[in-house]
């Protein structure tokens, strides 16, 4: 049986503190029937070490580039630099458990009109506190858009992430794959970790606002 290849994307700018932990969420997914390849986008930061994490973690693609673009291109680089069947994207201060490639790409393997999959998500804060957070209603899949398992074919078949938005990236992906192939399948089980740092991270910006109103406005006779 032919294995089936999934690409794990770490996009980062400046979260280089948190990224080794990424990397290994990643880099140490069980492989059972799956050909698993972490690839690294660093999106412009200055900070970045490219040379100690190809030493620290060998089997990983880096993709290096100087001046930042936004997560969208990033998420592309990854999207289109190499062939698979699915894509999961994972934020560089986040990580995943160890069974999520397993699961996720089980549930497409035998669905094969699904065009993604997606389950809860832990949010949990420097305090090691934990919430979780259940992505069973749709505006809370849309706010939260990371770990979510795409077929490749499907992403770019409506041209990937739109690199002219430059914050909600996620919401507007989702909502253009939903309207060509329909929703995704929901698993009630949170494989997914998200830091959440402070108030001043980008999820609370009056950028990521603005963005998210204005794909709202867009897309709200489908919404």
């Amino acid at each position: 049986m032919k294995l089936k290849k999934i690409i794990l994307c770490i996009t980062n700018y400046k979260k280089e503190k948190f990224l080794d932990r990424a990397i290994r969420s990643c880099d140490t997914q069980i492989p059972n029937g799956l050909e698993i390849k972490t690839i690294v986008v660093n999106d412009g930061s200055a900070k970045f070490n490219k040379k100690n994490l190809l030493k620290e973690f060998p089997n990983i693609k880096i993709i290096d580039y100087k001046k930042n673009k936004g997560v969208s291109y990033a998420s592309n680089k990854a999207l289109y630099s190499m062939g698979s069947d699915y894509y999961m994207r994972v934020d560089a201060d986040d990580y995943i458990s160890m069974k999520s490639c397993l699961i996720l790409s089980s549930i497409l393997n035998e669905n094969k009109k699904i065009p993604f999959v997606y389950g809860d998500i832990l949010q949990i804060n420097r305090n090691f506190d934990i919430k979780k957070i259940s992505r069973n209603k749709r505006n809370l899949l849309l706010e939260h858009g990371a770990g979510i398992m795409f077929r490749t074919k499907y992403l770019k078949s409506i041209n990937g992430y739109d690199k002219k938005i430059k914050n909600c990236e996620d919401f507007d992906l989702i909502l253009r794959i939903e309207k060509k192939f329909g929703k995704g399948f929901y698993l009630p089980v949170p494989y997914y970790k998200y830091y959440k740092q402070n108030s001043k991270h980008l999820s609370n910006s009056s950028n990521r606002k603005y963005y998210f109103n204005k794909i709202k406005k867009k897309y709200s006779n489908y919404i």
